[in-house]
């Protein structure tokens, strides 16, 4: 039995594991001048939550995620680890900061700008230490990014999509213009090609804009 666990635990490492990212954002938070934080929710697969030859504790896999997520993600708090059919989970809280500008220190900021309604930025530090992680484990993490952008505000905002998943359809034609009116919200999820060119250690800017603003 012991082996085969070993086996599933290597096929993880050469397969990569899924990490979903989670979140909800009021467009008011994304253009206010000061800095506020929200929490994200970040699943991580893994093999088991418990021990294989004792169930009243926990495996060593969730025991090693529970030190080295932290250690990338600044600030996570473990908050639980549960099976769902033949899948197991591990669920932290990230913070993530919010506003118009980026801070000076952040490791995954939402903002907007002159031509964007919403964007994820993440600093180069969070991006090495990313890497550095995946490097050190011979794994490759399969990355999701979603978040639903509810419009709080008292006005209707017009955007564009361009490699991003729209109520779970990839929207690929950036010419097509939404709207998105007051009460709405927006569910989206980054492309692979977003997601690439947000977490790249290479590039200098480690940023993609996920709504381009029509409204100016």
């Amino acid at each position: 039995m012991k082996k085969t666990f070993i086996a599933l635990s290597s096929l993880c490492l050469l397969a990569g594991c899924k990490v979903d990212m989670t979140s909800s954002v009021g467009l008011a938070e994304l253009q206010k001048d000061d800095i506020s934080t929200i929490n994200t929710e970040l699943s991580v697969e893994v093999i088991n939550c418990n021990d294989f030859e004792d169930s009243r504790r926990e495996s060593k896999e969730l025991s090693e995620l529970k030190v080295n997520v932290p250690k990338v993600f600044r600030n996570a708090e473990f908050v639980e680890c549960y099976k769902k059919k033949m899948e197991s989970f591990a669920i932290f809280k990230v913070p993530v900061t919010v506003g118009k500008q980026k801070p000076s220190d952040f490791d995954i900021h939402f903002g907007s700008g002159q031509n964007s309604l919403f964007f994820i930025a993440a600093s180069q530090q969070f991006r090495d230490k990313l890497a550095h992680f995946q490097k050190r484990n011979l794994t490759k993490l399969d990355m999701k990014i979603n978040t639903t952008v509810v419009n709080n505000t008292q006005q209707s905002f017009k955007f564009k999509l361009d490699n991003i998943y729209l109520n779970g359809k990839p929207e690929m034609n950036s010419r097509f213009v939404y709207e998105v009116n007051p009460g709405e919200k927006i569910p989206l999820q980054l492309s692979n090609v977003a997601t690439d060119g947000l977490l790249r250690t290479e590039q200098h800017y480690g940023g993609v804009i996920v709504m381009y603003r029509e409204d100016k």
